[in-house]
Formats: structure tokens, sequence, C-alpha cells
């Protein structure tokens, strides 16, 4: 039985790490974390992944790296989703 929990366990974690890597396209550019504001919490995302060049949601501008552009398109973007 234990051995059932543990397994369980181990694959809603997994599941959950699999959703966050392939979250929802953002509602607005900027967006990374999907909550409809562009904020503090993008910002803190986009900083976390910069010079990344794997597909990643602070990649804004889908030019392959995670770069100043992206931070740009971000400051341009702060506030409420429109």
């Amino acid at each position: 039985m234990k051995r059932r929990v543990t397994t369980c366990l181990l694959a809603a974690c997994l599941a959950g790490a699999f959703a966050a890597q392939t979250a929802a396209t953002p509602k607005c550019p900027g967006d990374c974390n999907n909550d409809g504001i562009v904020g503090f919490v993008d910002l803190v995302t986009l900083l976390r992944d910069w010079d990344r060049t794997d597909p990643c949601v602070s990649d804004i501008d889908g030019s392959g790296r995670v770069d100043s552009t992206d931070f740009t398109i971000l400051l341009s973007k702060w506030g409420p989703c429109t």
C-alpha cells in the first residue's frame, strides 16, 4: 500500500510539473504567469529565464532567446491585460 501511495504522489508531481511547462499561451504579451496582469511576477520570470534558448513563455517575441527585446515588450505591456 505504501508503495502505491508513493507512486501516486510521484505521478501527481510529475503531472503538475508537466502542466506548468506546457501552460496555455498567455492572454497578452508579457503575461508569463497568465493571471491577466503584466507585473512583478512576470518580470521575475523573465529575469529568471534570461538568455534561455529553449521554448518558454518568457520569449515574448518568439525569437528563440529571452533577451532585451522581450524585456522591452514586457515593460511596454505593464499593467492589466486589455
